[in-house]
């Protein structure tokens, strides 16, 4: 699938490739996943990836008077009040399924909140950090990273805090 003109699944490679490669030199461990289709619902995610929606971290970019790249849990909702109130700024909206693309260089699906340009500051929401382990983008819509969280806690160059208002409905 390439739901951007211009950009091929050979970018889309590279850019999951650049991945790995980080971990490698960062000398995290993890496993590689390969999703056998790409998700469409909360429910895909939780069978594709046989991890309960917990540990499945969702990458979420909001732009506005800052492009702030979230991570939280699967199962937890945003709180923008409190996300605003983190980075002191008036205006946040979530991102449209291009400006994602433009501004982070991956696929929506795929975002993976590592090598990020320098103009997207982020927040890993401190909840995911309570799991056994956890699974985030690996830079396309169907690869994941599966990792401890003290890795990424370990990797994370953003702040680490609670940005979720609790448990929604999936």
């Amino acid at each position: 699938m390439n739901p951007r003109p211009g950009f091929t699944n050979k970018v889309w490679a590279m850019k999951q490739k650049e991945v790995l490669n980080f971990l490698d030199q960062k000398k995290i461990n993890y496993k590689f996943i390969q999703l056998k289709r790409i998700p469409q619902s909360s429910q895909d995610v939780v069978e594709l990836f046989g991890s309960p929606l917990n540990q499945v971290i969702k990458t979420l970019l909001f732009v506005g008077d800052k492009n702030i790249i979230v991570c939280l849990p699967g199962d937890r909702k945003v709180d923008v009040e409190k996300l605003k109130k983190l980075f002191n700024v008036k205006k946040l909206r979530l991102a449209k399924h291009d400006e994602v693309e433009k501004l982070t260089g991956y696929q929506v699906g795929g975002v993976c909140p590592f090598l990020l340009p320098d103009n997207i500051v982020s927040v890993l929401d401190e909840h995911a950090l309570h799991q056994e382990k956890i699974n985030i983008g690996a830079g396309t819509q169907t690869t994941g990273i599966e990792l401890s969280p003290a890795s990424l806690k370990q990797i994370w160059l953003g702040k680490i805090t609670d940005i979720s208002c609790g448990n929604m409905e999936t």
